[in-house]
């Protein structure tokens, strides 16, 4: 895989402790002692929350989030304001996921709870990644596969002679690109002009709009040298995959990852636990060749990191993600 050249990369500079809590609308964990807020919290922590379902990961400091990951909060409950700015609007239950639905330059982020609403931004120290825990029965769960936007849709880009587009991409051997950051560059300015469910954002999936561009090669020579570009944005979808390595030919996947890559890429699907897997399951959960592995057993963030678990682990659940549609 590849990183664009003409982008830049965005490293974490580990100085959360500097940042006001202004930014973040004051956001208060744990009991609240101030009448109606007391019994914000009250009563949300008496809802039934389905926590078996997951358990506490890695901090979030430990990786950049994206667009579509399910954190856990590292106290208790989490009250701030939400996406509006008004405070003491948007809660998160001990136990219960948010799921990431904006990532800013700092990499803290906004979180959708289940109840829907939407919250300011948060620092994302504070919180930890959802892990899903075993299940005791087995089946087919339609609510793991989770889109993080809907519907894929077309971005015209054009620069000037010199500019650049400003996407910081990974792009795997068919021409597909992970978007990793956002730069300077003509995007920016797409960005500030579409609407929230039609920006480009770190998570989201960058695919050839033109049929002919089905290759690396010729993705990375299209945002390398044309001045005008049509590219088609898809949404990030994942899925978990429990997988036995205990087949002779063992996990039984071909992957590619490039130097900055912080997902595995499916090259191939050859015999061995994921072709088992596939046998069994339905199309949507089947591991197909462009997938990306973006963790491993709860590992994530670093390519190298995945394929260490890989290798070290008889039997391994893994997050899948994929351009949805």
């Amino acid at each position: 895989m590849t990183c664009v050249a003409c982008c830049h990369e965005y490293p974490y500079n580990g100085d959360d402790d500097e940042i006001q809590d202004d930014k973040f609308g004051g956001l208060k964990s744990d009991a609240i002692s101030l009448g109606w807020k007391e019994t914000i919290i009250k009563v949300a922590e008496q809802r039934q929350i389905d926590a078996h379902l997951f358990r506490p990961g890695q901090p979030c400091l430990s990786c950049h989030p994206a667009i579509g990951d399910r954190v856990l909060s590292t106290g208790g409950s989490k009250l701030g304001r939400n996406a509006a700015g008004e405070e003491f609007r948007w809660c998160l239950r001990p136990g219960e996921y948010a799921t990431v639905v904006e990532v800013d330059e700092d990499f803290d982020f906004r979180l959708r709870n289940s109840d829907g609403v939407e919250s300011g931004f948060l620092l994302r120290c504070e919180f930890v990644y959802a892990e899903r825990t075993p299940q005791e029965e087995g089946g087919e769960r339609p609510e793991d596969f989770e889109v993080s936007v809907s519907g894929r849709f077309c971005v015209p880009l054009t620069r000037l002679p010199g500019g650049r587009f400003g996407l910081h991409l990974d792009i795997a051997s068919d021409g597909s690109g992970e978007v990793l950051g956002i730069c300077e560059g003509s995007i920016q300015g797409y960005n500030e002009s579409a609407p929230r469910d039609r920006q480009v954002v770190p998570g989201c999936f960058v695919l050839p709009a033109d049929d002919a561009v089905r290759c690396k090669d010729a993705m990375v020579e299209d945002l390398t040298s044309k001045l005008e570009l049509r590219l088609l944005v898809a949404p990030r979808a994942t899925f978990v995959v429990d997988i036995d390595k205990a087949s002779p030919s063992g996990l039984g996947l071909d992957l590619e990852c490039g130097q900055h890559s912080k997902t595995l890429t499916v090259k191939g699907v050859r015999e061995g636990g994921a072709a088992d897997h596939n046998s069994q399951a339905k199309d949507l959960y089947m591991v197909k060749v462009g997938d990306r592995i973006e963790a491993v057993n709860g590992v994530r963030g670093d390519a190298g990191l995945l394929l260490a678990q890989l290798r070290c682990s008889s039997a391994v659940s893994l997050v899948i993600a994929r351009p949805g549609i």
